[in-house]
């Protein structure tokens, strides 16, 4: 999960400290994009997790580590505890607000594993996410939330460009066929 030796990390010792971190998209990702990110976590006291929102910062959906277990919109996942685990999450636009949610986990001990794989309608269209972490236990490095390679595929001006040459494409076929 680090790359070139660091990765992001975040904080909230005790059992009323609270720290988030926001983040809007440029523009909602169009259909075909997809938003990833990588959590590291050890500890499962206190709750560390993302929420992805819409722009009224509803939450449609949330991965929460805490109460010594994984969850997924408040349902476990069922997964052993691994002091080592890192979660890859990917968000697809599929349509709408149709999207597809994948989640895998690479440990240690368990190798590489689908942790949750389904496609959601979210009934609104992603605008931000947010990364927190609560009430851990004690002072331990242990207990943070560290997270790494946020990124949207493809970029939103790469995606831009790639539908341009499509619309431009497209109107140079049918200039040809009249």
């Amino acid at each position: 999960m680090n790359t070139s030796g660091t990765s992001f990390g975040m904080y909230a010792y005790s059992g009323s400290a609270y720290a988030t971190a926001v983040r809007n998209f440029d523009s909602p990702l169009s259909v075909g994009q997809t938003f990833s990110l990588q959590l590291g976590v050890n500890f499962r006291n206190g709750n560390k997790g993302v929420d992805i929102n819409d722009s009224s910062l509803t939450g449609l959906f949330n991965f929460n580590v805490g109460a010594n277990d994984y969850q997924v919109n408040a349902s476990t996942l069922g997964l052993i505890y691994a002091a080592d685990s890192i979660f890859t999450l990917s968000f697809e636009q599929k349509s709408g607000t149709m999207i597809g949610v994948t989640i895998t986990r690479q440990t240690a001990a368990f190798g590489t594993e689908t942790a949750f794989n389904s496609d959601l309608d979210f009934g609104a269209v992603m605008d931000n996410f947010k990364l927190y972490v609560s009430g851990t236990d004690d002072v331990s490095s242990q207990n943070n939330l560290y997270f790494n390679n946020l990124q949207v595929v493809p970029e939103p001006s790469t995606y831009a460009m790639l539908l341009g040459a499509l619309a431009l494409g497209i109107a140079v076929t049918r200039r040809k066929h009249h």
